[in-house]
This record gives C-alpha cells, structure tokens and sequence, in this order.
C-alpha cells in the first residue's frame, strides 16, 4: 500500500447506509492514502486516511471529531467501518508525485463538509440518472466543463472550499491528472463512492475487498 492509493469503505451509520441504499452499493465512503509522508512538518509514519468525513477519532492535528476534510490514522477507523477495498495505483510515484500530493494536502486540508444544496442535487441527479436526448446530453457537458473549471478556479484562488468524500477524491485525482473533465457527468459534485468503486482503467487495479480489521492487521 502507498500514498495515493484509493480506499472504499462500508460503514452502517444511518447516513452511510442512506448512500448505500440510494447508490446500490455497500460502498459508502472513500478516502485516498497518505503513507510515510512529511507534510509541512508533520510526518505521517505509518498509513493514513486523507477523506472528508464526520469520524468519532481525532485527526492527525488533535482535533476531536472534525467535520470535514481531515488526514486520520487508518488504524483509528477499525471499530468505525465493516469492510474495505483497496485499490492500488498502478503508476510511477517520482518525487514529482509526491510534491504534488502534498502541495493538494495543503490546498483542501480543513475544507468544510459540503452540505450545499446544489452539490447534494448533483448526487441525487447521478443516483437517478438522466433521461435526456443527444442534444441536452451535448448541451450538459458543455456546461459540465465551464462548471468544473470554475470549482477549479475558486479552490485556486481561495486555497479551500467544500467536499464530500468522493468530491475530495474525484478532485485530487483530477489535479494529479489521472482523470479528466470527460469522466465526470456533473462535475466532482456528482460524484459517488461507487463510482470509485466501479471505475476501470489500467492506472487503478481492481478493488480487493478485506474486512477491516484484518486489513489493519496485513498491511499496518
């Protein structure tokens, strides 16, 4: 396992089994991997989860309980979820990589949950899906790209916004170019755990699935 690497989780909270009841899917949280890593000072010896989330652990800054984006010891998440998959990042990690990685930590790190309510209409649009013609669909993802530039725009000239877990995801993965507008139908906003979990292409292997406990035990 290494930095970078994509973690879906299944948890059983009401609001995760929500997401696993509308997105059919047991998945209902994902996070990105932070692995033996200096950030601004603050080294991470060890594997950690970078998500945005409400967890009942303090992050790696002491803060009880953050609502938000948030670096955590993976090994603190055991009692908060069932199972997990692993997907690993089948790419180069040069030094390049991992400046990358960092100076993203930097840019999202303490961004607030995102409770608005047009990202949670973007969701509810992809759970249920679009019956448009070509011409909308055309129309759609014309407007999709001139909406992704601006969320990437702002988080550029504010050095933070607002995420869900997947949303966070989605935008790390864009900015390290492993994605591109084309993947999203609605921006990062739109975006599920089950996307990540369904997701095929040759920079991700395919997900392994792990009871969580025993996941800690193998690779921490």
């Amino acid at each position: 396992m290494e930095t970078g690497d994509i973690l879906l989780f299944k948890s059983i909270t009401c609001c995760a089994c929500c997401v696993s009841f509308f997105t059919r899917r047991t998945v209902n949280h994902v996070g990105i991997v932070l692995k033996n890593i200096e950030i601004d000072g603050k080294v991470l010896d060890g594997t950690y989860v970078l998500e945005s989330s409400f967890e009942f652990v303090s992050d790696v800054y002491g803060r009880k309980s953050p609502l938000g984006v948030q670096i955590t010891d993976l090994d603190a998440l055991r009692n908060s979820y069932v199972d997990i998959s692993y997907r690993h990042l089948n790419i180069l990690r040069s030094q390049d990589f991992y400046d990358k990685i960092k100076n993203l930590v930097r840019t999202v790190r303490d961004a607030p949950y995102d409770f608005k309510l047009s990202t949670w209409a973007a969701l509810t649009k992809t759970v249920i899906g679009d019956a448009v013609d070509d011409a909308k669909n055309i129309f759609r993802s014309l407007s999709v790209k001139k909406s992704w530039q601006t969320q990437l725009e702002a988080i550029e000239e504010t050095k933070n916004s607002a995420f869900t877990c997947s949303a966070l995801v989605a935008y790390m993965c864009a900015q390290l170019k492993l994605l591109s507008f084309d993947d999203f139908d609605d921006g990062w906003n739109g975006v599920t755990p089950r996307f990540f979990a369904d997701l095929k292409c040759d920079w991700l292997s395919k997900p392994k699935k792990y009871e969580l406990h025993k996941f800690c035990e193998r690779y921490i």
